[in-house]
């Protein structure tokens, strides 16, 4: 058996949010800031598979801010594949204008692209 103290710092750091998931319940709002730090791209892409499950079974909605590019191919490709439907999952690009932030809702396609999208 390993202790989980003993594994790598980014699944050290999702304990936190896994947990509040459990304990908030149904039909509960989880924000979730750079869930890939320190996550290799292959648990990244893991780490998304959770997250699918996690709406699915609790209905609950998770925001995440990422720069991870893993993450969001993870969730594209769970649209892709039938496990999220487009309207679930809400893609925003956020970008500057002066002294304001501009966010722009992108478009996600039955075949988990965004659209648009070169």
């Amino acid at each position: 058996m390993t202790s989980i103290a003993d594994e790598a710092f980014g699944l050290n750091q999702l304990l936190a949010p896994f947990l509040l998931v459990e304990l908030i319940g149904k039909d509960a709002v989880l924000c979730i800031e750079e869930p890939e730090i320190h996550l290799h791209p292959k648990a990244q892409a893991s780490l998304c598979d959770a997250f699918v499950e996690v709406v699915r079974r609790l209905g609950t909605q998770l925001v995440l801010t990422t720069h991870s590019e893993h993450i969001l191919i993870g969730l594209l490709t769970a649209v892709a594949t039938g496990q999220l439907k487009p309207e679930e999952l809400a893609v925003y690009e956020f970008s500057r204008d002066g002294e304001s932030a501009v966010a722009e809702r992108l478009d996600v396609t039955p075949q988990g692209q965004i659209k648009g999208g070169g």
